[in-house]
Parts: structure tokens; sequence; C-alpha cells
């Protein structure tokens, strides 16, 4: 998991007043974006300095091991949780049924017999939600992070 240090984020602007703490993976995808790393289309472009200091003191974190780690169990809970990786350690705003599918073979997981089902179920639970703008795209929602964190905790 991400460095246990919290990062401050602190914004303010016209209308916007932001203190936050944020975990390194946020911080570093916060720092990318604000010197410049991505565009407006998500491109990757140079480096800013001090991103490249961030990223290396992370340890990288296998999708097998997030799993393991946020004790995920039933098919839906793990398409929540492959969706927050996705997020938070790879980068992707957003995934698809292919990457979830991928996802369950790089964690060395079965393939679930029914993944609309499972999909389905997930997303009747509110933990994840179809993109209104992009058809067939889909996102995990606060009450997803929130069932994610439960479980990490034991407390589900």
């Amino acid at each position: 998991m991400p460095s246990s240090d919290p990062f401050r984020v602190t914004l303010h602007g016209p209308g916007v007043q932001v203190d936050k703490q944020v975990d390194q993976a946020a911080a570093l995808a916060i720092l990318r974006v604000a010197l410049g790393d991505m565009n407006v289309n998500g491109a990757t472009t140079e480096s800013p300095k001090g991103a490249e200091t961030l990223e290396k003191q992370r340890p990288r974190l296998s999708l097998r091991e997030y799993l393991d780690s946020v004790d995920a169990s039933s098919n839906p809970e793990k398409i929540t949780a492959f969706g927050s990786y996705l997020r938070d350690h790879m980068g992707q705003e957003d995934f698809t049924r292919d990457d979830i599918k991928a996802s369950f073979r790089s964690a060395g997981e079965s393939l679930p017999a029914n993944i609309p089902r499972d999909f389905g179920s997930a997303a009747q639970n509110g933990w994840i939600a179809e993109d209104p703008a992009k058809a067939g795209r889909y996102y995990v929602t606060r009450k997803g992070d929130e069932a994610v964190k439960r479980s990490a905790d034991g407390s589900n």
C-alpha cells in the first residue's frame, strides 16, 4: 500500500477552498497534473521534478497484493476493488468489463461464470456506475470506495 505518511493538498481560489490529506498515489497524480505532466486529454508529457522522487518512494503494489489487502471475497466486491486499483494505482479514470476480466486473470483469480450478473450486483449495491457520457465505461462510486475501505478494515 502507499506510504502511511499523508500528504496535504491545499487549493484556494475563486469559489474553491480545499485543504485535504491524501495518500501518496493521489499526491503523485495531483503533482503530475499541477506541474503539467498530463495534458487535458490525459496524454503524458514531460515528467515534472519532484514527481520522479515521489514515484521512486512508492513501492509498486500488484493487483493480487491489493486484492488481498482489501479482503474482497465476492465477485461484486472484487469488481469494485479492481476498479479502485485501476483508478488509484494505474491512473485509469474509468474501466470496462474487459478491463475487469483482465484484472481477474492478472490477480490469479478464476474468471466468474456470470460477469454480467456480478457487474449488475456491484451496480445494484451502488459500488460502481456506468458513466452516462461513455457507454460501457464504469467508475467506482463513493459508496464503492467506502465498501472497499470497510472490507479492508475488516468491518464488512
